[in-house]
């Protein structure tokens, strides 16, 4: 197959074929990627290196070597480290979370996956669009791999004490807030979390604009993040804004 000059490639490595070639239409259709296909974990790490994809779109469950041993493999051959990689499963999160936030997973989508939101955020890594927020990378890269990326480095003096403590407060006494647009499994922020705990943040807070909580996220985020709060279009138990009256009037 000969590359298109300027295009962004995209290598989706999914064992599913039709939700595969779905994928692939649309992303062609949407973000006027080039998109390759492989059907294998190992097919997939071989396209990888010979092609050098921009971004790789990856899934879990697989025969022979799953997803989180292919992404492992990206993120330890020299030709394949620094390609972002979405993880696109319908695998219970818990199953995989921190091997994929370990191997620098940039984010994490559940099946049947929201292709307006993937596409946008293909577009963000890439550069193409930018940022719904004022960060340059989205909160679960930046929390979540990134801080495990550090390790006892940056995220270590962020929250000890002494002289890598710009805000001087003692030791273990950092409150951080995660801020998202929307939370769907709460995975990746209950990742996150936990490292931000392990580098010695006494408290985290988590907020979003649309709680979706799907199987069990919201359940799962509790067991990690001291306060959860949320501004909803439908309200839920943990939403503190809702716009759902104002739009009910409008209607």
């Amino acid at each position: 197959m000969r590359e298109i000059p300027g295009m962004k490639r995209v290598l989706i490595i999914d064992d599913q074929i039709d939700f595969g070639r779905m994928l692939k239409e649309n992303l062609e259709f949407l973000g006027g990627y080039e998109v390759f296909l492989a059907s294998g974990g190992g097919e997939g790490l071989r396209l990888a290196s010979r092609r050098r994809p921009d971004l790789v779109l990856l899934d879990v469950a697989m025969p022979g070597m799953d997803g989180v041993q292919v992404l492992r493999r990206l993120k330890n051959e020299r030709k394949t480290q620094e390609i972002p990689v979405f993880i696109i499963s319908g695998q219970d999160p818990d199953s995989y979370l921190a091997e994929a936030v370990g191997n620098y997973a940039e984010h994490i989508f559940p099946k049947p996956v929201n292709l307006s939101e993937l596409n946008r955020r293909i577009g963000e890594v890439l550069g193409l669009l930018a940022p719904r927020r004022a960060s340059p990378s989205a909160p679960e890269r930046a929390l979540g791999a990134g801080v495990r990326r550090e390790g006892k480095g940056r995220a270590g003096r962020l929250f000890a004490g002494g002289k890598g403590n710009q805000g001087g407060d003692p030791e273990g006494n950092k409150k951080v807030l995660i801020v998202d647009d929307i939370i769907s499994t709460g995975g990746t922020i209950a990742a996150a979390t936990e490292e931000l705990k392990k580098a010695g943040a006494r408290s985290v807070f988590a907020a979003c604009t649309h709680g979706l909580f799907i199987g069990g996220g919201l359940d799962r985020l509790r067991k990690y993040c001291d306060v959860i709060v949320c501004a909803n279009t439908l309200e839920s138990e943990v939403s503190v804004v809702s716009v759902a009256p104002e739009i009910a009037k409008a209607i």
